[in-house]
C-alpha cells in the first residue's frame, strides 16, 4: 500500500516499523487519491486512474493483476494504470473498498472493477454476478456524481442536485434504506429528510453525510457510537438520523463552525458474529477536527475508551484543511501550504498489510503526532 514490493517473509519480519514517507514509484502527478484495505488508487492530473498496493488477486488493481491467492506472495511494486476503455471520459475522483475501487468521471458517472460478492460493483450491463476480479465498467441507476467513497464493501455517491446513493452490503444498514439485509447492486437512493449533501464519509459497516444546512446525518451500525446519536446499539440505524452536537456548535478561533467534510472508518472482526469497531471524523469550515465512536486505540482523539455522544475536538496546532479516517487510525493535513501531516490513532503496526494471528492491538496515540512530508 505504499507503493513498495513485500514479500509474505519481509512482512513477518516486520515488527513496528517505520517506514518513510515516499513519493510513489511510477505515479504521475495525482488530484485525488483515496486508500483501501490493502491498496490505494488516485486520479492524475492526466484524468487517469492508477492503483498499486494489495496483491490484485480479487482485481482491485484491474483485471489484468489478478492472479490465484496462493500465487500472490508479493504486493505491486509501484503504481499501474487502470483501463476503463474508450469513452469513460477524465478521471476526477477515486474510491478504494476492501477489494474493489471505483472511479468518478468528468460526465458524472461511476466506473467500478475488482471483486463483486456483495455486489458492490453495481449494477452492470451485462450483468456480472458475484465474479471475482471483474473488469471496469459503468454502473447503471446514478447519474451526475459529484462525489463517490467506498466502505468495505459498499459505495455510495453523492450528486449533484446534493442526493446519496449507495449499493454493496447491507448487513448493518449501510444504505440507508430503512432496513438491514441483503446486498443490492442498485443503487438506493438515501433518505436524507428532505436536506441535501455536500460531503460524503463511508466505512465497511455505516456512513455519514454532510448536509447544505451544516448538519451530520449517519446511517448504519452504532455499537461504538460511530452514529454520533448518544445511543450506541448493536442493531444500528437503518435511517439517517442527526449526529448529537454537531461541528457547528464547536467554538473555536474563528467562531462558530459549519462541518464541511466528514470521514468514516473502523474494520470489522472475521464473525460470527461480525463485531464493528467503527469512529467518525468531521471537519468544520474554520479547520476544527472533531471525532466520535470507538477509542480503545485513541482514534477518536480521547483518553477514553469510546467517545458516544457528539465527540470530541482533537487537539491540533493549527486548522485542518482535509482529514481522513482508517481502521484504526486518522490524519488531518494543516499547514498554509497544506504541508503538515498530523495522525492520532493505533501506534503498534505489525508488517505492510498483514497482521500476526492472535494479536490484538490496543497500543495508541490520542495526542496527534507531526509526520514530516518533506519538501512539496
Amino acid at each position: 500500500s505504499l507503493g513498495r514490493a513485500y514479500s509474505q517473509c519481509e512482512v513477518a519480519s516486520l515488527v513496528n516499523p517505520t517506514p518513510p514517507i515516499t513519493n510513489v514509484p511510477g505515479l504521475p502527478p495525482s488530484v485525488a487519491i483515496d486508500a483501501g484495505n490493502f491498496h490505494t488508487c488516485a486520479a492524475t492530473a492526466a484524468g487517469e486512474v492508477w492503483c498499486w498496493g494489495g496483491d490484485g488477486a480479487q482485481g482491485e488493481l484491474g483485471p489484468s493483476s489478478g492472479c490465484a491467492i496462493a500465487e500472490c506472495t508479493e504486493c505491486v511494486d509501484g503504481a499501474v494504470r487502470i483501463d476503463l476503455g474508450a469513452g469513460a471520459g477524465r478521471v476526477v475522483g477515486v474510491a478504494a473498498g476492501a477489494n474493489h475501487s471505483c472511479a468518478l468521471t468528468d460526465r458524472g458517472e461511476v466506473w467500478c472493477w475488482g471483486a463483486n460478492g456483495q455486489r458492490q460493483l453495481g449494477d452492470r450491463d451485462p450483468p456480472v454476478g458475484g465474479a471475482v476480479s471483474v473488469g471496469a465498467g459503468r454502473v447503471l441507476g446514478v447519474a451526475d456524481v459529484v462525489e463517490i467513497a467506498a466502505g468495505g464493501f459498499n459505495t455510495c455517491a453523492r450528486t449533484r442536485a446534493g442526493e446519496v446513493w449507495c449499493w454493496g452490503a447491507n448487513d448493518r444498514g449501510q444504505l440507508g434504506a430503512g432496513i438491514a439485509g441483503p446486498f443490492s447492486g442498485t443503487p438506493t437512493r438515501v433518505f436524507l429528510m428532505g436536506m441535501m449533501a455536500t460531503s460524503l464519509g463511508v466505512s465497511e459497516t455505516h456512513a455519514c453525510a454532510i448536509t447544505s444546512t451544516g448538519e451530520t446525518l449517519c446511517w448504519g451500525e452504532d455499537a461504538d457510537g460511530q452514529l454520533g446519536s448518544g445511543m450506541a446499539s448493536t442493531s444500528g440505524t437503518m435511517c439517517p438520523i442527526v449526529v448529537r452536537a454537531p461541528i457547528r456548535a464547536v467554538r473555536s478561533v474563528t467562531g462558530s463552525e459549519l462541518g464541511v467534510a466528514v470521514s468514516a472508518g473502523g474494520a470489522t472482526s472475521p464473525g460470527p458474529p461480525r463485531c464493528n469497531d467503527g469512529s467518525t471524523c468531521l471537519l468544520g469550515d474554520g479547520g476544527a477536527v472533531r471525532c466520535w465512536g470507538s477509542n480503545d486505540d485513541g482514534r477518536s482523539g480521547a483518553s477514553v475508551s469510546s467517545v458516544a455522544t457528539g465527540g470530541i475536538t482533537v487537539s491540533l496546532p493549527a486548522p485542518a484543511h482535509a482529514i481522513g479516517v482508517g481502521a484504526r487510525h486518522a490524519c488531518a493535513v494543516l499547514g498554509d501550504r497544506w504541508d503538515r501531516l498530523f495522525c492520532w490513532g493505533q501506534t503498534a503496526v505489525y508488517g505492510t498489510y498483514v497482521d500476526p494471528p492472535g494479536l490484538r492491538f490496543t497500543s495508541g496515540e490520542a495526542v496527534p503526532i507531526g509526520l514530516p512530508l518533506g519538501a512539496p
